[in-house]
């Protein structure tokens, strides 16, 4: 969907600000700083009316925070520059800077009437020149002081802007890397049913094709229509199995029994949308197809503490398939995406059964609706 025209130009605006803000701030708290400090030295020293000279200082400091706001401006094109650069530019503009400020500062406190009042006899300058060039040196100090702490402001804007843009690419390649985990179902399964489809029509079989078609459509919908990001309660995740069991179950017949054993509760806790999916397909692959012998596949889940712990394990003579470091490519799927969802908290241990056939155990903390 494209968005509308305004939100584009906030989106904009809003990737544009942090220099500006960063300014902005550290030019109000520098400025801020310096009158209260001003103002309170001016009574401390004893000045013989500091009341009247509060307002022609705050004319002066919002002088100051023109000039430096208008140094902000004039230096904003070099804000892609390296940062040395950025702040030799900043020194080199103090020099105007200071001295603008100074000739403003001596202009209202020592030309502008009434100076008697504001300031003691041996405060005034005696020319104008000297006065701008003396103050100006301590003037530069403060302009430059303001420069590295503006731009100490604005790198460590950078820095969160970047690490906000690197946490929100993490997440996306997570949540990319997790949608394409999810819809690794095998293609084999679904050439394999149209296969049995054709079969079971060409054999006038038409109840057990219209229950595996049915039972096919409903597997699908639900593998294509639930949120891979979106974790559903075990007794969901069973039923997608008994669904994909099922269409099986016409394929091989008697060969093929599932049973699932769930400890009360268990049904309400949450896990990983079709994560036990290439579990089960394992052993139709390596446990079912290859024998003519009957197999049963059992699924057990009880919860252990604060931990749910799922237990697959299949009744078949043939060898598991290829392994690599221990694990086929289902399996390496199972546990990565177990890992991305609860990453070292997650268990998964697999190998032959000591009673024969193919086991894989898994756990990892409970997680409840709500």
């Amino acid at each position: 969907m494209t968005k509308p025209l305004n939100d584009v130009h906030f989106s904009a605006w809003r990737r544009a600000r942090p220099d500006a803000q960063a300014a902005l701030m550290s030019i109000t708290l520098f400025w801020a700083f310096y009158f209260l400090v001003t103002t309170v030295r001016s009574f401390v020293v004893g000045f013989e009316d500091p009341v009247v000279m509060i307002l022609p200082r705050a004319g002066v400091v919002l002088f100051g925070a023109v000039i430096t706001y208008l140094v902000f401006l004039a230096l904003r094109p070099l804000e892609r520059m390296a940062l040395g650069w950025r702040m030799m530019a900043y020194f080199i503009a103090a020099i105007p800077a200071s001295a603008a400020y100074a000739a403003w500062n001596y202009t209202v406190f020592y030309v502008l009437p009434p100076l008697d009042v504001m300031l003691p006899e041996h405060a005034r300058e005696p020319t104008f020149a000297k006065a701008v060039i003396e103050s100006s040196f301590g003037w530069y100090w403060f302009f430059c002081a303001w420069a590295a702490f503006y731009l100490a402001l604005r790198y460590a804007n950078e820095v969160r802007n970047a690490e906000r843009r690197t946490a929100a690419w993490r997440a996306e390649a997570q949540s990319a890397k997790i949608r394409a985990l999810r819809y690794q179902v095998n293609p084999h399964f679904l050439f394999n049913t149209l296969n049995s489809l054709s079969a079971l029509i060409l054999k006038q079989r038409t109840d057990d094709a219209e229950r595996m078609l049915l039972n096919l459509s409903q597997f699908l919908r639900k593998t294509l229509t639930d949120d891979p990001e979106q974790p559903i309660t075990l007794a969901e995740e069973l039923e997608h199995q008994r669904l994909y069991l099922e269409v099986e179950k016409v394929r091989f017949g008697d060969r093929l029994n599932f049973d699932f054993r769930l400890e009360p509760g268990t049904e309400l806790l949450l896990v990983p949308p079709m994560i036990l999916q290439p579990i089960v397909e394992n052993a139709i692959k390596y446990a079912v197809a290859p024998t003519r012998d009957e197999v049963r596949i059992s699924l057990a889940a009880r919860r252990v503490h604060d931990r749910l712990e799922i237990v697959i394990r299949d009744t078949g003579t043939a060898a598991p398939g290829p392994l690599d470091n221990g694990l086929g490519t289902g399996l390496r799927n199972v546990r990565a995406r177990l890992e991305a969802a609860h990453g070292r908290a997650a268990r998964m241990e697999v190998g032959p059964a000591d009673e024969g056939g193919f086991v894989v155990q898994m756990s990892w903390p409970v997680d409840v609706i709500g």
